[in-house]
């Protein structure tokens, strides 16, 4: 799926829905009574709030950090990069043996991989690129010669820090030491995947206050290797 066009269509949707939507609005800090966050703090105001959501990716622990909570979040950095092929995929193709991805979208197509650990940044490291567009080429043919040709070819070469937890799991509950403030990052490579069915667990506890069963395994005080 297309990430970008699916983030663009549910924020239409909520806002559709009535939900209001802060962007470009950095939460620089929170407004706390006793063990409850009353308000987030950004740049320019503040915004009252009943509860709190922290899942922001690689930039959770920073944020939690502020609660007062520490969350040993690794960035493990995936590469990708548009390229015009001819032919082109029809659907998207998982590369097993070489761990990498091509996907149609947007009219292109779109071809990721890689897992480095070389801390949270986006520092974009050609060799990386590179490998993935030579794993491509064991399955989707020759459709470059030489590594030198790339810079012609490809387009949007990007790379972002997916988090990771040390047990691979990610946390999905109620921050320690709050009332009202609660966590849903860690998810690694199944962010999009899982996410619909974090947010659908996670709103029943925010409004019900018991953490449901599913969750159970997500928790913050679960033991880590």
């Amino acid at each position: 799926m297309d990430p970008e066009a699916f983030a663009r269509a549910l924020g239409e949707a909520l806002a559709a829905a009535g939900v209001k939507i802060h962007e470009n609005a950095e939460v620089t800090g929170f407004r706390s009574a006793g063990r409850r966050v009353t308000a987030l703090r950004t740049a320019e105001s503040e915004l009252p709030c009943a509860a709190v959501v922290v899942a922001a990716g690689m930039r959770s622990p920073g944020l939690l950090g502020l609660l007062g909570h520490r969350l040993p979040l690794q960035a493990g950095k995936g590469y990708s990069f548009s390229v015009d092929l001819d032919p082109a995929p029809r659907h998207t193709l998982y590369f097993g043996e070489r761990r990498a991805v091509a996907s149609p979208i947007g009219g292109t197509t779109r071809i990721g991989g890689t897992m480095e650990l070389s801390g949270n940044n986006n520092r974009l490291d050609w060799r990386r690129i590179v490998a993935v567009a030579l794993a491509s080429r064991h399955y989707l043919g020759r459709w470059f010669d030489d590594p030198d040709d790339l810079v012609g070819l490809i387009r949007d070469p990007w790379v972002g820090g997916r988090p990771f937890l040390p047990d691979g799991l990610p946390v999905i509950d109620r921050v320690p030491g709050q009332d009202n403030a609660f966590a849903a990052t860690g998810h690694g490579m199944l962010g999009v995947t899982l996410g619909p069915v974090t947010g659908h667990r996670l709103a029943e506890y925010v409004v019900t206050g018991r953490r449901p069963e599913a969750l159970a395994p997500f928790g913050f005080d679960r033991p880590r290797s």
